[in-house]
């Protein structure tokens, strides 16, 4: 009964079950512009208690609570190899389909949302169940941001404002995490 394009099973193997070419069942109306892809999670680890214990359904797996759409679940996380799964089927999507956005639902700039959106078929990018309809929350505690940044890659800083001696010399400055870095490194272009 589950229609998507790929399922990413407990140790990472991907399958893919539908042609990119043909539309899945999988997120209701906004079927046709979506490709679908699903984890085996058993997710609602309250309605799954100690599911995960005996290694039976899959490897030993931490909980986390999150909150979306204004509940709080305590959900399964995904494996290590789901992740990077993930990470390398979106980064081969993003090789097949260059106009994929990599980009994320944000609340407010650079913070992601968790809750669902006016309307979806207005965003285009990596988005959840839960940013589809009220009905569903998964991917549960999935870091739609994290996810992003690591298919976008280091951010590199245009310009090189003085030598760093920590830095070789064919190593690309990264820009500044913190805000105050990022303005000092910035000012001494204009000394």
């Amino acid at each position: 009964g589950l229609s998507c394009h790929f399922l990413i099973d407990n140790d990472g193997t991907i399958y893919q079950t539908i042609d990119l070419a043909l539309c899945a069942w999988h997120a209701a109306e906004y079927n046709p512009a979506s490709i679908g892809v699903e984890f085996c999670n058993r997710g609602d680890a309250n309605a799954f208690r100690d599911v995960y214990s005996s290694g039976r359904f899959g490897p030993k797996r931490n909980t986390r609570a999150c909150k979306i759409n204004n509940s709080t679940i305590l959900s399964y996380e995904y494996t290590k190899a789901q992740v990077d799964s993930f990470t390398r089927l979106a980064k081969a999507l993003t090789r097949l389909l260059p106009n994929l956005p990599i980009e994320y639902p944000q609340s407010s700039p650079g913070q992601q949302s968790w809750g669902t959106l006016d309307n979806a078929y207005s965003f285009a990018g990596y988005l959840g169940h839960y940013h589809c309809t009220n009905q569903k929350w998964d991917p549960g505690p999935w870091d739609f941001k994290e996810f992003c940044r690591s298919l976008r890659g280091a951010n590199c800083f245009p310009l090189w404002t003085r030598d760093d001696p920590k830095r070789t010399p064919t190593e690309i400055p990264e820009i500044p995490k913190r805000q105050d870095a990022l303005d000092d490194g910035a000012k001494q272009l204009y000394l």
